[in-house]
């Protein structure tokens, strides 16, 4: 989803082939940045192409093959265990997929106005997005729109963990264009909409529909009123050089806002294997707040723990909901020096997207939150390579 795979100890001219340099993940970025001049970079530091190894490490290939779509890897990592890579980009590993999986559904989970009844999940083939919905007993239906079958097929192989959630009846596979499922939709079908896709640019830019305001248009408008969406929003990590992360994260937010959502919010989530955090958005559709029963807004989790749960999730609670709005300070200060926003006088993560922001770049309103509280299935990690997860997690604490 976002960071290369780093070279295997033993790897084979196949693998070495598949190593996709973080340099050139930005490189890839910048051409799909026509409606962005003028807007500052997120970060002073910049990929390079070290040769150090990343977090993940190749130890032994499991699976390889080339699809219409796209090359895919399963290769087993001596201490992430067996990883699924895509394009040369790492979607997922056995030993921390579940944390992603959970800040990324429970969070707007938790912030609707009443049970979950019907998602959707754009991309996460493997599964473990819906895994994660389906832990919620009053769930009648969980559509996951994944536009390469081989994906799901791979994960049946190799993925027990995430896989699973296709055994419960209530979840419904179709192999088809995320976007076009979400526009073939009835207004108000869906509770919530679960984004699982690539960065923009990566994977030969094909996941950049996933990324449109056209499309998060069409999730407004298939959303039931104050139903909630998830996406991911690349990396953050640390180096010497300070904090490096992915140009997605302003840009999607920026065009969750010129969309038509009412509230917009980065959060985060601590990832090994990304050597940094997973950053996150979470967004409201219009008139969500007339069942608002709080003044935290998107940072506090509503009604999660009266909610029928047939299982807990493993890391994700309250505490770790409020907790994930606290974005590092250089991190919230750059998202509120992006382009059409401005800090408001009180002091939290999320944003208020002003009406009429009809274009690509519209504007998102003010930011409640302006302090430091602050991919298919994307490339979340375009971040410098070889950063290890010590010099990370002294950096950002």
């Amino acid at each position: 989803r976002s960071r290369s795979c780093a070279r295997g100890r033993s790897s084979g001219s196949a693998i070495v082939a598949c190593v996709v340099e973080a340099g050139s993940l930005h490189a890839r970025q910048d051409e799909v940045a026509e409606e962005e001049e003028g807007t500052p970079e997120c970060s002073d530091v910049h990929a390079d192409d070290s040769d150090e190894e990343g977090p993940v490490v190749v130890d032994e290939v499991l699976h390889e093959e080339q699809t219409p779509l796209q090359h895919i890897l399963v290769f087993r990592s001596n201490r992430f265990g067996v990883c699924l890579s895509l394009d040369g980009v790492l979607q997922s590993t056995e030993e921390d997929e579940h944390i992603y999986h959970e800040y990324l559904v429970h969070v707007p989970l938790a912030l609707l106005p009443g049970p979950p009844r019907r998602v959707l999940v754009c991309g996460g083939g493997p599964g473990g997005a819906a895994r994660e919905v389906l832990r919620y007993g009053s769930v009648e239906e969980v559509v996951v729109a994944e536009i390469d079958s081989a994906v799901v097929d791979v994960a049946r192989r190799f993925s027990p963990r995430q896989v699973c959630a296709y055994a419960d009846t209530r979840c419904r596979l179709s192999v088809c264009d995320a976007a076009e499922a979400v526009r073939g939709r009835a207004s108000g079908t869906f509770d919530a909409i679960i984004v699982d896709g690539t960065d923009m640019g990566v994977t030969s830019g094909r996941s950049n529909n996933l990324w449109s305001r056209t499309f998060f248009a069409d999730c407004v408008r298939s959303l039931r009123v104050g139903g909630m969406l998830s996406t991911q929003l690349g990396a953050c990590v640390a180096s010497s050089s300070g904090l490096a992360w992915s140009r997605a994260a302003p840009r999607g937010l920026r065009r969750l806002c010129a969309a038509g959502f009412e509230e917009v919010a980065a959060y985060m989530a601590e990832m090994p294997s990304y050597g940094g955090l997973a950053l996150l958005g979470v967004a409201r559709a219009r008139g969500g707040t007339e069942f608002d029963g709080g003044a935290g807004g998107l940072s506090e989790p509503r009604a999660f723990v009266a909610w029928e749960l047939t299982e807990l999730p493993r890391v994700y609670s309250a505490q770790g909901h409020r907790q994930a709005f606290r974005l590092p300070g250089p991190l919230a200060s750059a998202l509120l020096r992006s382009r059409h926003c401005s800090p408001d006088a009180t002091s939290s993560s999320s944003t208020s997207c002003s009406d009429g922001g009809s274009s690509e770049g519209g504007a998102m309103g003010k930011p409640r939150h302006a302090s430091a509280d602050g991919g298919r299935a994307s490339s979340r990690r375009h971040v410098p390579h070889g950063v290890s997860i010590a010099s990370t997690r002294s950096g950002l604490q």
